[in-house]
């Protein structure tokens, strides 16, 4: 929950750059593996919510999306 929140949490107030929050890589694996989780498994909550899966696949659908077009025109300074 330390990354989910904007107060900087963890002992060190730095949120995971500390090199104490995480010693190893595996451990930052598995912390992005854990933040992954949370953020595809809510949209499919919705879609059971809802009542239809399908809303919730074509939510991940636009946020994947809506990431690949973010990715495609950042483009780094003084390039035109």
């Amino acid at each position: 929950m330390k990354d989910v929140g904007t107060n900087g949490g963890g002992y060190f107030n730095a949120n995971s750059s500390h090199p104490f929050e995480n010693p190893n890589g595996s451990s930052n694996l598995l912390e992005i593996f854990r933040l992954l989780v949370i953020l595809f498994s809510l949209p499919r909550t919705f879609g059971k919510l809802v009542g239809n899966v399908k809303q919730g696949y074509a939510i991940v659908a636009a946020m994947g999306k809506t990431d690949g077009y973010g990715r495609a025109v950042k483009r780094p300074a003084g390039v035109r």
